[in-house]
């Protein structure tokens, strides 16, 4: 058995408003945690959950398991619950791929966030890049993984790696999919959006932020943020605690408590 934990879903509640917090592809909640705690600190209420797929010791579950409408249905039912919760005192960040459901949440909860937004996320794709980028991150986090899993040969590993070398990019055009989907509605949002995003992103094209910011033509307002020198992990890098007061600041300057 390994002894490697794995991260969990996690629960931090405080006072309004609730802030909901997503995570990247091949990442958890692990990517996210630093950013609850100190929002739960400040006096704001915490959560997040794990994709399906991911956070597993097999990373062929991410492509067998998890999808675009399993991480979408996941999201909607967390801002539900939340809402049962908080009533409509509910704001949603995402980091790279978590941040392309947080858009969603906000074009598709108009009444119920009342803000939220992006931290390196690719909500507009150079495709040329991440074709390149993506699945060799994918490759090199499914070995990590595989190296934790002290359950399998090495001649199963070898099986799941060619695996995952014939199903990433077909995973990835369902990714893409959902992206067009969501920015055929950025012009719709009027909630509040943050924008946070590293100088030196490795793993997207950093000038896609920009995209992002000029389609978002009804945000009541926009907060752009560039990090300068900070790689893609912007929540746990070099540029975490910068980012994490700008987070708290933005929630502090946009939210209206609903009874």
């Amino acid at each position: 058995m390994s002894s490697f934990k794995l991260p969990q879903n996690f629960e931090l509640p405080a006072g309004k408003p609730a802030v909901l917090l997503l995570h990247a592809f091949t990442g958890s909640t692990s990517d996210v945690r630093l950013l609850a705690g100190f929002l739960n600190r400040a006096g704001f209420s915490a959560y997040g959950f794990n994709f399906t797929g991911h956070a597993t010791l097999d990373p062929s579950d991410i492509l067998t398991k998890g999808s675009p409408d399993r991480w979408r249905y996941q999201t909607h039912d967390a801002v539900t619950k939340l809402q049962k919760m908080y009533g409509n005192n509910i704001f949603v960040f995402g980091l790279s791929l978590g941040g392309i459901f947080a858009m969603d949440a906000l074009e598709s909860f108009p009444g119920v966030v009342q803000g939220g937004g992006v931290f390196s996320s690719p909500v507009f794709t150079n495709h040329e890049k991440n074709g390149k980028t993506l699945p060799t991150g994918f490759m090199n986090y499914s070995k990590m993984m595989q190296g934790f899993n002290k359950n399998k040969s090495d001649s199963d590993k070898e099986q799941e790696l060619q695996f995952i070398a014939e199903n990433i990019r077909p995973k990835l055009q369902t990714i893409n999919q959902f992206q067009d989907v969501v920015q055929a509605g950025l012009g719709q949002i009027k909630q509040p959006v943050f924008i946070g995003q590293g100088g030196a992103d490795e793993i997207i094209d950093q000038s896609k932020a920009y995209d992002l910011r000029d389609s978002l033509v009804q945000a009541k307002a926009i907060d752009f943020k560039w990090y300068e020198g900070a790689s893609h992990v912007i929540t746990t890098n070099t540029a975490k605690k910068q980012l994490q007061e700008d987070v708290k600041q933005f929630i502090e300057n946009n939210y209206s408590e609903v009874y």
